[in-house]
């Protein structure tokens, strides 16, 4: 999550079926290849086809949804797990209240070259620790 983000930052598409037993395509438009909270805006196209045809043959409706990067994450907590509605993004953080994700399309990224972690300790006030963090190379 650190560095390439959670879940929902890196889905690009994925299909699922509705209450009413459709389908229903999410397509996150213009990708960032980023963290969702770093666009200004996300576009979502979504699509719902007959789930009673063959998938894809039969288009019901679209809709396009524009949401600010922003909505996605709570400042300074990361993930808003406050918010479940998401802007009425299908799909996502609903424990299946708005359908079934059976497929999906990953934007995946390479892993670096060299990885070096460093696990630092300090006790007492951060304030005091602060400097001796800025320091380290």
């Amino acid at each position: 999550a650190v560095l390439w983000g959670t879940a929902l930052d890196n889905l690009a598409w994925w299909r699922m079926v509705d209450p009413d037993g459709n389908w229903l395509e999410v397509t996150r438009l213009n990708h960032n290849l980023g963290k969702i909270h770093d666009a200004p805006v996300v576009t979502f196209e979504l699509k719902w086809f007959d789930g009673n045809a063959p998938v894809g043959a039969k288009l019901l409706r679209t809709e396009t949804l524009t949401i600010e990067g922003r909505k996605f994450r709570k400042e300074g907590l990361g993930k808003d797990v406050t918010d479940k509605f998401l802007a009425g993004l299908p799909g996502v953080q609903k424990e299946g209240c708005d359908g079934i994700i059976t497929s999906a399309r990953w934007i995946l990224h390479r892993m670096p070259k060299s990885i070096r972690t460093v696990c630092l300790e300090f006790f007492g006030q951060a304030r005091d620790a602060i400097p001796s963090i800025v320091e380290i190379k």
